[in-house]
């Protein structure tokens, strides 16, 4: 591995080596820490940042499409297009005595396999 890579991180400023002499003292190490050590214990933050955020990546993907969250959007879409019609449909009325009831929640389809219906 290349001993400058830690060298050359995207924010030039940002102060990566001193943080890393800094948490190496505090721990009990000498307070210049030898470069080898110091270049261990960067790699290693560097992969356990890179698995976190591949466990993160994958959790991502895992919820992108789950069910549920799926089923309540649609129905957070479905009345949403039903709110925005009938407060169109209360502007053009001239009178006020027009009274609209939203239909009530279809059941959930155990047919399907998310139990959504999509050719409403």
């Amino acid at each position: 591995m290349d001993p400058n890579i830690y060298e050359t991180v995207e924010y030039e400023d940002y102060p990566i080596r001193s943080i890393v002499k800094s948490a190496m003292f505090s721990y009990g190490d000498s307070e210049e820490p030898c470069e080898s050590c110091q270049h261990f214990l960067l790699d290693l933050i560097h992969s356990q940042m890179t698995q976190l955020i591949d466990q993160a990546n994958s959790v991502a993907k895992a919820r992108k499409r789950h069910p549920l969250f799926i089923k309540r959007l649609i129905q957070y879409m479905r009345l949403t297009d039903k709110m925005y019609s009938l407060s169109q449909e209360t502007l053009v009325s001239d009178d006020g005595a027009n009274e609209f009831v939203l239909e009530p929640e279809e059941p959930f389809d155990k047919s399907n396999k998310y139990g959504l219906n999509f050719h409403k």
